[in-house]
C-alpha cells in the first residue's frame, strides 16, 4: 500500500519525467529557476526504465537520429572527396569550339 512516505527511485524514470527546477517566470520575463529539496515526478510519469531485464523489455535511453538523417550523413561520410579532387580545375576550350 503506497502512503506520504513512499518513494521511488529515479533511475526508473525519463529524465524529462523528473522535476528538479520550479521555475517562475518574473515581471521582466526572466525565468527565475529554484531548485528543489525533493525532486518530483510529473503527473502521468510512468517508470520505463529498467537496467537488468533484456534490452528488448525496456525503453532505451539512448535517442537515434531519424533513419532519414542517418542516412544522409552516412552517405556523406562515404562519398567525402578528397582534397586533391576538389583542386581539380575543369578548363573548357571556349575559342575555336565548333560542333559537328
Amino acid at each position: 500500500m503506497l502512503t506520504e512516505k513512499c518513494y521511488v527511485c529515479e533511475v526508473h524514470f525519463k529524465e524529462n519525467d523528473i522535476l528538479i527546477y520550479d521555475e517562475t517566470i518574473l515581471n521582466d520575463g526572466t525565468v527565475n529557476k529554484i531548485k528543489r529539496i525533493r525532486p518530483t515526478l510529473k503527473a502521468g510519469a510512468v517508470p520505463s526504465i529498467f537496467p537488468n531485464l533484456p534490452f528488448y523489455l525496456t525503453e532505451h535511453t539512448i535517442k537515434r537520429k531519424p533513419p532519414l538523417e542517418r542516412s544522409i550523413n552516412s552517405v556523406k561520410k562515404r562519398f567525402k572527396p578528397s582534397q586533391a579532387y576538389l583542386n581539380i580545375q575543369l578548363k573548357i576550350p571556349t575559342k575555336n569550339f565548333h560542333w559537328v
